[in-house]
């Protein structure tokens, strides 16, 4: 803020970082949301190679095929753990975005009440909300 009581120019800038705190906090709930797809469908893979692995052991299986076997299911558990490193990593990063957010939130939410208190009467300044947060810019640059 330029001096005690906050004007028209401090509401802006506190609402821009506002907004991009809320765009990162989107970007991130997407990253993590990913994850946990992708997590879940790792787990569902498993599943099904297990149950595989099981009915084909009735079948009767050969020392090869059960060696690979072994070979998939190491591989597969080792993507698993990963991704589960991942998905904690994007939730810790999720939860500070949202800690960030919460926090320049509340910061625009006191600067927009002193405005507004502070503006005589018959000169309260028009606060116009933004649009739609653009999450797609955030969401990209990643993804390059």
């Amino acid at each position: 803020m330029s001096s005690d009581k906050p004007d028209k120019n401090d509401l802006d800038r506190a609402r821009r970082e506002e907004t991009r705190a809320f765009n990162e906090l989107e970007y991130r709930s997407q990253q993590a949301k990913e994850q946990r797809q992708q997590l879940d469908a790792l787990l569902k893979y498993r599943k099904e190679c297990l149950d595989g692995l099981a009915n084909a052991r009735d079948t009767g299986l050969t020392p090869v095929h059960v060696r690979e076997y072994q070979l998939l299911m190491a591989h597969i558990n080792s993507a698993v753990e990963l991704t589960e490193i991942k998905v904690s990593a994007c939730e810790s990063n999720l939860e500070e975005a949202r800690e960030q957010w919460e926090k320049k939130n509340i910061e625009y939410e006191k600067i927009r009440d002193a405005v507004i208190r502070n503006a005589s009467p018959g000169d309260v300044p028009e606060i116009t909300e933004p649009e739609e947060p653009f999450v797609e810019q955030y969401y990209k640059r990643d993804r390059r």
